[in-house]
């Protein structure tokens, strides 16, 4: 949302100035978080990334762009979903 904001890569050219700290932390917590909600879910059965020849770390930290991050993990959920 913020990218496609009117002023969304000003503020993001700004944040990654001002702040790489914070967001450089922020992007590591979002791939954890990332990683163990997709361990879970590979655990639980709701995906199958050896499918894919990842595991939920490289599915996680497939890229630092969180759009194409975000591209990638929907095409992955739609090849890795085990219908039931």
């Amino acid at each position: 949302m913020v990218c496609d904001s009117i002023h969304g890569e000003e503020l993001i050219d700004i944040n990654g100035q001002v702040a790489t700290d914070i967001f450089l932390a922020a992007q590591q917590k979002f791939v954890m978080i990332l990683t163990q909600t997709l361990q879970q879910a590979e655990i639980n059965g709701e995906i199958q990334l050896q499918n894919l020849e990842l595991d939920a770390g490289q599915a996680a930290s497939t890229t630092k762009d969180y759009r194409l991050i975000l591209r990638k993990l929907i095409e992955m959920f739609e090849k890795a979903v085990v219908p039931k």
